[in-house]
């Protein structure tokens, strides 16, 4: 019997000859070329980090398996550094627990996971699910693989040009640059730039720049008589989400959106670029999905419902919660060509970019500078592999506490959300060695490995929905684990839970960043950083 069943009948093997087909079901999503190379992508920065949110969050979702049904109520948290008094002692398990915890373990997994560009939907997409499924089996965790049809999206084509002025005009350079020591970007298996659940389309227009692309900048620009109807709009990332900055721009008639990251939010302005810092360097493209999840989360096809085999889907032009106009990303390096070539309007103070430009940043008013945007973007229906742990609770059995974090990624993901992923097979791993010596939870524990996310919470939704009546009468809590970088401490919770997230702070032992910290709990830590 398969030790992960699938959720479908198995419809034949797509991946070379492996008994992974025959164990974890099939690979239907689209071809792509096999990987050039399994060379690390990553450093290991941020997993000293790791620990400690391993403890943090492992202790939350004691705290949740174990206390009553009823959590108490709590009063706001206003302890000070100076006044934090005895923290609250570890139990022998809880401690055992900690001192398990091993760096070198999630070392290996965040290679593991990237390795190479694990798009959703993608053949190693697929082998990341089957990666996570097997690790929950060698951790003595029951271990299955479910499988939703989604809205996926993949870039055929795609072309941008300056055609005028004529002394502006140039094909702009939509590949993104190599970093070297970072093979990642260089990997020919993935995808290239562009925002997914854009519609393909052909536009030849002139451009608008529509700063943010928020409600207020939409406002000035048609109080100032600035003709958007038919036009492409060039904006910038920052101050709402790029699916609201495309819905903003067909609703007022506009044909297209280029989404550029300008500096002065993610670039030079902000200090060193990567590789020498965490800010973005020119040739650097932001990835995105377009989806309007501020309307709705998972797969735009089936609102509501789960997208399960054989389940209805909405006709693509009757989709409600992603766009229909082309739109692509852009990196400054090439945004620059654009902007400088610009005229019209100057653009309001508040507008102004980090950019160098010999005239500042203009409307385009003047209709000077006109673009051909042609993309293709295939947007169909395909697989997506969610990943379920289940320890199963011993004395309240049908109370569920989930956890989770996504694992698909853009391109390799070793921060998003790799680094997360890693940290939830170690407490896999620690729940796995605890469970060897007879330990059992007090309420059930799942432990999903949501695919889908970076499109629009895909696979974490899906499941929800698949199993909407449960999660209703029995679910407890759920507690995310997400990107992490650097040596810093961060949790938020809701309210309800807040108080002990506090108190599981105080508990769990300060982690050694630098090895000269003086602060006995992650707790003192947060508070200082």
């Amino acid at each position: 019997m398969s030790p992960f069943p699938a959720t479908r009948k198995p419809q034949g093997p797509v991946l070379s000859a492996s008994a992974d087909d025959e164990v974890y079901g099939t690979f239907l999503g689209r071809r792509t070329a096999p990987p050039t190379s399994n060379s690390p992508r990553s450093k290991s920065s941020g997993l000293l980090r790791a620990v400690g949110v391993v403890g943090l969050v492992l202790l939350a979702v004691g705290y949740v398996a174990k206390s009553s049904p009823s959590i108490s109520s709590f009063q706001t948290e206003t302890t000070t550094t100076d006044s934090i008094a005895a923290e609250a002692a570890l139990s022998d398990l809880q401690q055992q627990f900690v001192d398990n915890v091993d760096a070198g373990n999630m070392r290996e997994y965040l290679h593991a996971y990237s390795s190479v560009p694990h798009s959703c939907g993608t053949q190693q997409d697929y082998k990341t699910a089957v990666y996570t499924a097997e690790m929950f089996e060698s951790f003595g965790i029951k271990a299955e693989i479910k499988e939703y049809y989604t809205l996926l999206s993949t870039p055929v084509r795609r072309h941008l040009a300056i055609l005028e002025p004529t002394e502006a005009a140039r094909e702009l350079n939509l590949t993104e640059a190599a970093v070297a020591g970072d093979v990642c970007t260089s990997d020919d298996t993935a995808l290239p730039p562009f925002v997914a659940y854009a519609a393909t389309g052909n536009v030849t227009n002139s451009i608008v720049f529509v700063n943010f692309g928020k409600p207020e900048d939409f406002e000035w620009l048609v109080a100032n008589n600035v003709t958007l109807e038919g036009k492409i709009a060039l904006v910038r990332y920052g101050g709402n989400f790029r699916g609201l900055k495309v819905m903003a721009a067909e609703a007022h008639g506009m044909a297209g959106v280029l989404i550029y990251s300008d500096p002065k939010e993610d670039g030079f302005v902000q200090g060193p670029v990567y590789p020498d810092g965490p800010w973005r360097p020119e040739d650097s493209f932001q990835r995105g999905s377009l989806q309007y999840l501020s309307l709705a989360g998972g797969d735009p096809m089936t609102p509501g419902w789960a997208s399960v085999e054989g389940s209805y889907h909405l006709p693509y032009e009757d989709v409600k919660t992603i766009p229909h106009i082309p739109a692509l990303p852009l990196s400054y390096g090439q945004a620059k060509y654009i902007l400088q070539s610009m005229g019209g309007k100057e653009a309001p103070a508040e507008w102004q970019g980090g950019l160098s430009l010999p005239s500042g940043y203009r409307i385009g008013d003047d209709e000077a500078t006109v673009v051909n945007l042609d993309i293709e973007i295939d947007n169909k229906v395909g697989p997506i592999w969610d990943v379920i742990g289940t320890i199963e609770g011993s004395e309240e059995p049908d109370q569920l506490v989930i956890m989770g974090n996504h694992r698909d990624a853009w391109v390799c993901g070793a921060i998003d959300p790799n680094s997360g992923s890693s940290v939830l097979l170690e407490i896999a791993r620690g729940y796995g060695e605890m469970l060897k010596e007879g330990w059992k939870p007090r309420r059930t524990l799942i432990l999903g490995s949501w695919d889908g996310e970076e499109y629009g919470l895909l696979g974490s939704t899906e499941y929800a929905e698949d199993n909407a009546e449960v999660f209703k009468k029995q679910a407890v809590a759920y507690l995310n684990v997400d990107a992490m970088m650097g040596p810093l401490v961060s949790a938020s919770a809701s309210p309800s839970i807040a108080e002990f997230l506090f108190q599981t702070a105080k508990a769990v032992p300060a982690n050694q960043f630098y090895g000269n910290e003086t602060e006995k709990s992650l707790y003192e830590q947060w508070v200082k950083q």
